[in-house]
């Protein structure tokens, strides 16, 4: 080619590669750029075959191109190239031929420009366009579910393709530092599925979390920093993993969990890989967040919902329990007003009121009693308790409900005597309930049976029945509170549903455990209460029996505001040979007392304008310790009995206080204090 001083100085200052192609192509010309791409002068490219020079690979590449401007076509075309060096660049190459005269082809101009930053800036602009998509299509579909798992599954099988990942998996952070595994994409390890705990600080993923940033390493089998349990380490090399990349799963600075890609290859992460799993962490954490949110939310609204509905219940079951004594109450009382009702239907009427005011006091006393021990507030006096002594008092007290039902009842006591540490009261609070629930759920004619035994070293009660029976899905519920089987049999003699609760809190005061077996329905049930054995002898000594004294005659003062109750209680204290005096306010109790010097004084607490607490500590004041002071009083808490303690009371009894207690209570403060004059 002639040789041009001013063309040749533009050409060979050109950055692209620019050459001179004959039919034979072969070079003719070459400007200095061939030097810089081919680590050769030009001066030895020229007269080299273009296959010579740019290799095998290439030459099949631009071939077509190459022959389509030997025909006499201008040709333009883009592609990726790997040239002799290995290295690949992308290229938009110009061929324009050279035509003579004669209108024959002479060879081509080729004009090679080196796009491949450009060609990488448009390919990571498309990926970056692919990942927003894919984050925006994920977003869309994490909005679609309610549940977390799914949420999970649907991260993991989205990063595993845009990683081209071996595996993908999404872990939750436990409570106690541990992660568990709610989603896998990909191939994952044989015995670690989802639902598996990595234990705290195992793993890449332990890591991420514990220093609450992405971690990458090119190998997770050589990584020294990473803690991996034999059997972990021995799992991610059988599954051929290597390259592993973590995130924490992070919600307003909460770490809530993490999300790691791993990989068959040993490999290094970019930044821009880091930024794009982190990217999912944050949509996959807000998602999790908001259904775990809207979980809990659910949960709360049903609990409330359930809350509700139990009150409601509740309230209907307490009204009608309420009602059923209320009304043969009413019947009584307006037979009793009848100047001529006959003396049997005297004594019954006084006998119902009598019945059914305990069934009432019970009532209030169970909700009490489950009141107190729900707030730990009960106290146990615990005593060496003879076990069968036990069992015959609490039959005694449930002989009517079982006789009123034609029960046939069979008791076995042991030979030799048992013995518990336990409260008494409380002790034969437990059989009486889980004996009346038997009476109660045994249809009329039914069969109880209770035993007293020692096994592997316990004192054990059972109490079994021929009654209804319990089905499966109602033994695990049947020591919650309000909880009822047949509610058409429990109802006809009444009840709460919270006998067996006690139960089963008052057993597990005493250091024991109460267990229930049925069959089904119709099957019956069986009750075992276990206790631990004592092997002291049975405490004695105190009154136990309400009924075995009277308080002698003595000058009684009441202190009550509500006539009614100062009226029958006058009536009742009459009866037993008292002198009553009677006032219905705290002042006219202390002219009264300071004028007359009672030698006992009932006073109620809950008095207008003065409180009995209050009338209790300006008498033992003004006359000391000599009378006796009973508080008897609607508030029982263990709070209102500290309270009457430190005013001064001897004693203090919730109402309704029957007779028999009453005077029991009078007669053994009686008693003391003559003991002590």
């Amino acid at each position: 080619m002639e040789s041009n001083p001013s063309l040749t100085f533009i050409l060979e200052t050109v950055p692209a590669l620019v050459s001179y192609v004959g039919v034979d192509e072969r070079y003719r010309f070459n400007n200095d750029a061939y030097a810089r791409w081919f680590g050769r002068p030009a001066t030895e490219v020229v007269g080299r075959h273009i296959r010579e020079v740019l290799g095998d690979a290439v030459y099949a590449a631009i071939a077509p191109h190459v022959r389509a401007a030997l025909s006499g076509e201008r040709v333009t075309f883009d592609s990726g190239l790997k040239y002799g060096d290995g290295k690949l660049r992308y290229v938009r190459a110009t061929y324009v031929p050279d035509v003579g005269e004669d209108g024959r082809v002479r060879g081509f101009v080729a004009h090679v420009a080196d796009i491949s930053d450009l060609k990488r800036a448009e390919m990571e602009r498309e990926e970056l366009r692919r990942h927003a998509d894919e984050l925006a299509r994920v977003a869309r579909r994490l909005t679609e579910t309610l549940d977390v798992t799914e949420v999970a599954e649907r991260i993991a099988d989205s990063i595993l393709p845009l990683f081209k990942a071996q595996s993908s998996v999404v872990r939750l952070l436990q409570p106690d530092g541990a992660l568990a595994c709610v989603a896998i994409a990909g191939k994952w390890l044989e015995n670690f599925k989802p639902g598996y705990l990595l234990p705290p600080g195992v793993g890449l993923v332990g890591r991420a979390v514990a220093e609450r940033r992405a971690l990458w390493t090119t190998d997770i089998l050589d990584e020294p920093s990473v803690v991996l349990t034999p059997e972990f380490r021995s799992a991610l090399a059988g599954a051929g993993h290597h390259a592993v990349l973590a995130v924490p799963l992070q919600v307003k600075g909460e770490i809530i969990g993490a999300i790691s890609t791993a990989h068959s290859e040993i490999r290094t992460f970019s930044q821009a890989d880091i930024d794009l799993l982190q990217a999912f962490a944050d949509q996959a954490a807000l998602a999790m967040r908001n259904v775990q949110l809207f979980a809990r939310e659910q949960a709360a609204r049903a609990d409330a919902e359930s809350a509700n509905r139990a009150k409601d219940e509740f309230l209907a079951l307490l009204a009608h329990e309420l009602r059923n004594p209320l009304a043969p109450i009413v019947r009584a009382a307006a037979l009793l007003r009848r100047p001529d009702i006959p003396p049997d239907d005297d004594a019954h009427s006084a006998a119902v009121v009598d019945r059914q005011a305990r069934n009432l006091a019970r009532l209030l006393d169970d909700l009490l009693d489950l009141s107190r021990i729900t707030r730990g507030r009960i106290e146990l006096r615990a005593q060496t308790v003879s076990l069968a002594d036990t069992v015959r008092n609490a039959l005694e007290a449930t002989r009517p409900l079982v006789d009123s039902r034609r029960h046939a009842l069979s008791v076995a006591l042991p030979a030799t005597p048992l013995h518990v540490e336990a409260d008494p009261a409380r002790l034969e609070q437990i059989v009486v309930n889980v004996v009346n629930n038997a009476a109660k759920y045994t249809p009329a004619g039914g069969k109880i049976t209770v035993a007293a035994f020692e096994e592997g070293g316990e004192a054990v009660v059972r109490i079994g029945d021929t009654g209804i029976g319990i089905a499966q899905d109602m033994l695990a519920r049947v020591f919650e509170p309000f909880v009822q089987g047949d509610q058409s049999l429990a109802h006809t003699s009444g009840g709460l549903g919270v006998g067996l609760t006690l139960v089963q809190r008052l057993v597990t005061l005493h250091g024991g455990r109460v267990e229930v077996h049925s069959d089904g329905p119709g099957f019956g049930s069986e009750f075992t209460i276990r206790l631990p054995l004592s092997r002291q002898p049975a405490a004695h000594g105190g009154l136990t029996d309400a009924t075995a004294d009277r308080c002698p005659s003595a000058s009684v003062l009441l202190i009550e505001d509500n006539a009614d109750a100062r009226r029958t209680l006058r009536a009742v204290l009459e009866q037993d040979g008292h002198r009553v005096d009677e006032v219905e306010d705290g002042a006219l109790g202390l002219e009264r007392a300071a004028a007359s010097r009672p030698d006992i004084v009932l006073i109620d607490i809950g008095l207008p304008t003065m409180d009995g607490y209050e009338i209790a500590r300006r008498i033992r004041a003004r006359l000391g310790a000599v009378p006796i002071l009973v508080a008897i009083t609607g508030y029982g808490q263990a709070d209102d009995q500290r309270r009457s303690r430190e005013a001064g009371f001897d004693a203090h009894l919730t109402k309704p206080v029957f007779p028999d207690h009453l005077a029991h209570v009078l007669a053994t403060l009686t008693r003391r204090r003559q003991a002590r004059a």
